[in-house]
């Protein structure tokens, strides 16, 4: 009996013959149980240490491209330029309000707000590698520790810190991408069938795209597709639950629309009219079609392209490559496949959309896909072999890189207020009377700022000539100053300064000879104020600031 027991108990030196599975390693098939679930902690942790970073990085005042605009729009309620952001305007508004509460100052609110979508969106990433890794195999302490390097060196990016300081949008489409990737890649692993209230849930997660950023359709369409077979298994009424909320918020976004176009806030897009086609041309972005079919960064945008996208592009559609397929070990779901399809769509909807500033555009596949490279370099044997060597190399990138990275993003700052101030000084030299200071740039709100926030120059109109090349925009002022002094000026070929600049001084030219009020060039390139001389006047009229000094 002795012999016997000893040839039947198992060897030392082998495993017992039903061991079973360890904690923290995913189940064949892609299939989690509640027991692969990373931990919440080191996410919570690392979100909120980004969000102390990027509200350290954010600014008083506002930035560049579109800040300052997004600054009125979150304080007014109103409506930015299309396609309008209606999710990220109300859930703003009342982050601003409380913020302000606190007493923030209404830019440095809206740039917070930025900061906490970035650092939610940097946690979620952090807790999707986890979970990637988790699936693969790795044993969770190890996971959530690897899953650290993917969100460390995308939140560093000098091109993804500016979007989390400064009031823009493009931190808040990537938190949303996040979250709905979270999201669908739990439902499709859960045990049992599709109760209705989650997937009424999982839909209102991932409408909240569309009401948001139009692009969203290109990561939102692949993965409805992957999760509409999961709700199936809920009956007729979870799929129809998941139909409802996936509508649900796209159409509170419009209903939004449309109350502004009825009712105009104080600051909002200026070529909305009260109409359903208008709406529409606005929420589906018809404005901008004539942009797609080439790619047009400005030299700024140009330069952060090749100096922070395009070294890391490569990197992450080849993590989205590996994840998509099986390799030797399970892949963890058709969700990595569906991602491989989006990715791949918006790096040629980026490439091809021909706005001045697309560097933001590259973001969503920047962070999905540096978030699959551990889990899909562990889906191939003879690259896990090297697994090691490869955290070592990511370890010490982000070690060389981060003192470069904060540097830039500190001098960013500063240039930020600089120029703040320089336009600020510019517009102090302006009479505070009745009269229109044109200035053919985005950034014209930044006067507008000024005006509504510090009650400096009310009573002058700021006008940015471009918009006013519009029908729309044209015909509002017409009525409103009795004007119509743009009919036949030819649009400048955008966003050539130069030809801009030249359009600016036609509508001036234009405007100041029906208008009896003065009117006023500002440019802060130059940088200049200008007061036009009256048709007849043979002197420079008093309150001319030409050049602006320089603070």
């Amino acid at each position: 009996m002795a012999d016997a027991r000893a040839r039947n108990a198992p060897r030392r030196d082998s495993p017992p013959r039903h061991t079973p599975p360890r904690r923290g390693r995913g189940t064949p098939g892609g299939r989690a149980s509640a027991s692969d679930a990373p931990p919440a902690w080191p996410s919570l942790g690392l979100a909120l240490l980004a969000f102390v970073g990027y509200a350290a990085g954010a600014g008083t005042v506002s930035a560049d491209k579109d800040s300052s605009e997004f600054t009125l729009v979150l304080a007014s309620l109103g409506v930015a330029h299309p396609t309008g952001y209606p999710l990220h305007t109300l859930l703003g508004h009342v982050f601003v309000r409380a913020m302000q509460a606190l007493g923030a100052g209404s830019a440095q609110a809206a740039a917070l707000w930025s900061a906490f979508a970035g650092a939610a969106a940097v946690g979620l990433l952090h807790a999707l590698c986890s979970r990637w890794l988790i699936a693969r195999g790795v044993p969770q302490p190890r996971a959530w520790i690897v899953a650290f390097l993917p969100p460390l060196l995308f939140g560093l990016n000098p091109v993804w810190t500016l979007e989390a300081t400064v009031a823009e949008v493009g931190a808040f489409h990537v938190a949303w991408l996040a979250l709905a990737v979270l999201l669908a890649d739990v439902t499709m692993k859960r045990p049992g069938g599709m109760s209705v209230r989650r997937a009424a849930l999982t839909g209102v997660a991932l409408g909240a795209g569309l009401a948001h950023h139009l692009s969203s359709v290109l990561w939102l369409g692949p993965l409805v597709a992957v999760l509409w077979p999961r709700m199936a298994s809920g009956g007729a009424r979870a799929n129809g639950a998941f139909v409802a909320g996936l509508a649900a918020l796209p159409l509170a976004g419009v209903a939004f629309v449309s109350l502004r176009a009825w009712h105009p806030a104080a600051i909002q897009w200026p070529l909305l009219e009260p109409s359903f086609a208008s709406v529409w041309d606005h929420v589906s972005g018809a404005q901008y079609r004539h942009y797609l079919g080439r790619f047009a960064p400005s030299a700024s945008q140009a330069s952060l392209f090749m100096r922070f996208v395009l070294p890391l592009l490569p990197l992450a559609l080849a993590g989205l490559v590996l994840a998509s397929f099986q390799g030797a070990r399970p892949a963890r779901s058709p969700i990595a496949r569906a991602l491989l399809l989006s990715g791949v769509a918006q790096t040629l909807f980026a490439l091809a959309y021909g706005v001045p500033d697309p560097v933001s555009y590259f973001l969503p596949v920047l962070a999905i896909g540096l978030a699959s490279v551990p889990g899909g370099v562990l889906a191939w044997s003879t690259a896990a072999r090297h697994a090691g060597p490869l955290k070592a190399i990511a370890a010490v990138a982000i070690a060389v890189l981060l003192p470069a990275w904060l540097g830039l993003a500190s001098e960013r700052r500063a240039t930020f207020a600089r120029f703040d101030a320089l336009v600020r000084s510019m517009w102090e030299r302006i009479p505070d009377e009745p009269g229109f200071v044109l200035w053919g740039d985005d950034m014209s709100h930044k006067l507008r700022e000024y005006q509504l926030f510090d009650g400096r120059g009310r009573a002058l109109t700021v006008v940015d000539p471009v918009l006013l090349a519009h029908r729309v925009a044209r015909e509002r002022f017409a009525r409103e100053h009795g004007v119509e002094a743009f009919y036949g000026a030819a649009l400048p070929a955008l966003p050539d300064p130069v030809a801009t600049a030249a359009f600016t001084d036609s509508v001036a030219r234009r405007l100041n000879a029906v208008t009896p009020l003065p009117v006023y060039v500002f440019d802060p390139a130059q940088p200049s104020v200008r007061r036009l001389m009256k048709p007849g006047s043979v002197t420079a009229p008093s309150g001319t600031a030409d050049p602006a000094p320089r603070p």
